[in-house]
């Protein structure tokens, strides 16, 4: 049985617009077109594959602790963290929006304690304080044990939400250090927070 959650993204799994991953026979929703997933499948040694950009380093950086505490309240731009928990996997997850890119990284954690490689792709985006659009599809996938962990992105467009409070739906609200992405209700969200400008 597939069940749906807020990342990812994120996300990690995430839920913007034209993303997914899957998790245990789950499907997870990320950030900006991007996603992360962990499925059980066998054991093995640790590989990977995909058309990601960057190298896993660049993509394990993001876990580090910032260089500075200080960060720009109410900017989108910067690095967000946050985790999601799907099933028995939780997925640990960093996105760093600029201006024209966009990062998503995660590794997927299960409750005994195994995880995951970090996986990562970063795109071409158009990102304001507005709307995230993500411009082109990238995927990446590492194999560790029995854990297999995906980043997926593809084009899609999440817009920030009507100030109304009420029904929020595939739209994002920016709060100080604090961003929250809708997925297909208002209770399908994550809560991501501001790691570094």
């Amino acid at each position: 049985m597939k069940s749906r959650s807020a990342l990812s993204t994120i996300a990690l799994s995430l839920v913007l617009a034209g993303c997914s991953g899957s998790a245990a026979g789950g499907d997870v929703d990320g950030p900006g077109g991007s996603s992360s997933g962990g499925s059980s499948s066998g054991g093995g040694a640790s590989s990977g594959s995909g058309d990601g950009s960057g190298s896993g380093s660049e993509h394990d950086a993001l876990f580090d602790a910032p260089s500075e505490s200080a960060v720009t309240a109410g900017s989108i731009f910067g690095l967000w963290g946050g985790a999601t928990k799907d099933l028995s996997f939780t997925f640990d997850s960093r996105m760093r929006l600029g201006q024209s890119t966009m990062t998503f990284a995660t590794r997927c954690v299960r409750d005994n304690g195994d995880e995951s490689a970090v996986v990562g792709v970063t795109v071409a985006a158009r990102v304001d304080e507005s709307e995230i659009s993500v411009l082109e599809s990238k995927k990446d996938e590492k194999k560790t044990g029995d854990i297999t962990c995906r980043a997926n992105a593809r084009p899609g467009t999440t817009k920030r939400c009507d100030t109304a409070e009420g029904f929020r739906r595939e739209c994002f609200v920016l709060d100080g250090t604090e961003l929250t992405i809708y997925g297909m209700s208002s209770l399908d969200k994550v809560v991501l927070t501001k790691i570094s400008d």
